[in-house]
């Protein structure tokens, strides 16, 4: 409710305008084919709180991923995402720092790998997409989140044995 239009305006810009706008000067110069990629978050598939507006930004930007695709393909041009979960970086730091915000470590936790990714395996995630390797691959955004978007409650440190379901 305290989303003020300016907030929305420059988040979208950020990152749906920028992406469209720069994808549409860069496809007339790939006259051989080439390789488009975003970055996102979890936050486009996953609500959490104070993450509403970059969120749907970055949804916005995985649903441009199939639309180029589809279009651009023909080209031999593939366009794919990167949906990054926590990473560590000033980003994590500062939406984690916000003041109410669950501490880190309780998050962290939940995740099956138990540590935030690092800005590396997320680049190398965008090297493989840019690479001869994945060639068939567009249209996808491939999720960089050490597990955290397969987790569900309820969490395994949350149960008590003994755990015995019917049979």
């Amino acid at each position: 409710m305290e989303l003020k239009q300016h907030h929305l305006d420059r988040s979208y810009a950020m990152n749906v305008r920028a992406f469209v706008l720069g994808a549409q000067r860069a496809v007339p110069l790939m006259d051989r084919g080439g390789r488009i990629v975003v970055l996102s978050s979890y936050g486009s598939t996953r609500a959490y709180p104070t993450y509403a507006n970059l969120g749907s930004g970055k949804a916005a930007a995985e649903a441009w991923v199939r639309y180029m695709a589809a279009e651009f393909g023909p080209r031999g041009i593939n366009v794919n995402g990167v949906n990054g979960g926590l990473i560590d970086s000033d980003s994590l730091e500062y939406f984690y720092g916000i003041p109410g915000m669950a501490p880190m470590s309780t998050v962290l936790s939940k995740i099956p790998k138990r540590r935030p990714g690092t800005v590396q395996e997320v680049a190398g995630t965008v090297l493989f997409l840019l690479s001869p390797a994945a060639e068939y691959i567009t249209g996808q955004t491939i999720v960089v989140d050490g597990g955290l978007s397969i987790v569900a409650p309820p969490f395994p440190e949350d149960l008590t044995p003994p755990l015995v379901p019917d049979a």
